[in-house]
């Protein structure tokens, strides 16, 4: 049997001993597809010092009209003063909340393309320095952060910004002072593929 490509540039496919078709693949995670094909991956880090009752270290809001924002993997610390761990009575914990609301305060921070070089921006709007929330966000991670070390969350693109909403990055403790810091890695997707 004689297999061509049927678009005449004389490629042909070849056959083993076997009568199997020799082909060849590699695969490539998702990130650094839309990284090497669209420049849509970003990484924003965003800090805040805890208030008593519960910080808002990051709010993640989608821009766009038809992209989503997938969050790939986020990094929290909690620190005091001295970089020892961050004293909390009530067990300080990290939370992951949906359907944030933006209401006031915080300040403005840029998330960076990780393609070095490239133009394209993200479709967010960032506020990290406790930004005020409107409504009740809906808790979807819990994460103790007693312990000072760094806290990797590899969410694997399971946590979906879509269109007009937000998420939040938050500290829920007792603290009057310290450090919070969170990194957010995230995506930028079609809403009908998988596409920048």
């Amino acid at each position: 049997m004689y297999i061509d490509s049927g678009l005449g540039n004389g490629k042909t496919a070849g056959v083993d001993g076997d009568n199997r078709l020799l082909t060849a693949s590699f695969n490539i995670p998702f990130s650094h597809l839309l990284a090497k094909d669209y420049q849509n991956t970003f990484a924003v880090s965003c800090s805040g010092t805890p208030n008593p009752g519960g910080t808002t270290v990051a709010l993640l809001e989608n821009t766009s009209p038809d992209k989503q924002i997938v969050i790939t993997r986020l990094t929290v610390q909690s620190l005091a003063t001295g970089g020892t761990a961050l004293p909390s009575a009530s067990g300080g914990r990290w939370l992951i909340e949906m359907n944030s609301v933006y209401a006031s305060g915080g300040t403005a921070a840029t998330p960076v393309n990780l393609s070095s070089g490239s133009s394209v921006v993200a479709p967010v709007r960032v506020f990290e320095d406790n930004p005020g929330l409107a409504g009740q966000p809906e808790l979807a991670y819990q994460l103790l952060g007693v312990t000072g070390a760094p806290i990797d969350l590899q969410t694997e693109g399971n946590v979906i910004v879509l269109p007009g909403k937000a998420v939040s990055i938050g500290w829920a403790g007792d603290n009057t002072g310290g450090f919070l810091l969170a990194n957010v890695s995230f995506a930028v997707v079609g809403n009908d593929g998988y596409s920048g």
